[in-house]
């Protein structure tokens, strides 16, 4: 299997010659596009290259993965975030934008299903990268296989539910055109 990459703004596609695709994914844009309006451009382009009946990944950062990176990687860091903000949206049930390890959109998972839905999609899943283990991963990356296949086995379990998508710093959004 060959694969090519391409260089281009993912809200305008027109400057390559593709054609339509089985599988289209974003798995990157939609961390960075901070305004909603960008992000829905973003995902109307991918479509443009969808094949009949083909399905869309796309993922996004979670609202939730600022606290777990904390959590997992630098619980002291937290008193000395400068963007504290970020847990204000928490609050509210909000997505939020800004300067984080470099300009990032972390998602309110509440707001994922009707943004596809208004793009005219149909979900196929819903579910969170991570798993239950995302604010552990480092612990349980370095405990032996046993530990970390049981961790696998319950994350996958429920990953597709959606109270406990605020444990993972991803969310994978799989759906096909209405």
């Amino acid at each position: 299997m060959q694969a090519k990459a391409y260089v281009c703004d993912a809200r305008d596609l027109s400057s390559l010659s593709l054609g339509s695709f089985d599988n289209v994914l974003i798995m990157g844009p939609l961390y960075h596009l901070s305004d909603v309006e960008d992000r829905k451009k973003c995902v109307l382009e991918a479509k443009k290259h969808l094949a009949k009946d083909g399905i869309l990944f796309a993922s996004f950062i979670t609202i939730t993965a600022g606290l777990n990176y904390y959590l997992d990687e630098a619980p002291e860091q937290l008193i000395h975030e400068p963007g504290m903000d970020l847990f204000d949206r928490m609050e509210r049930d909000e997505s939020w934008s800004g300067m984080a390890f470099t300009q990032a959109t972390f998602i309110n998972c509440v707001e994922v299903l009707p943004f596809f839905n208004g793009l005219g999609f149909e979900k196929l899943a819903l579910l969170g990268q991570e798993g239950l283990t995302g604010p552990r991963l480092t612990k349980i990356e370095n405990a032996d296989e046993e530990v970390r296949k049981t961790y696998l086995d319950i994350s996958l379990r429920v990953c597709e539910n959606p109270q406990y998508y605020a444990y993972s710093n991803h969310l994978l959004y799989i759906g096909k055109s209405k």
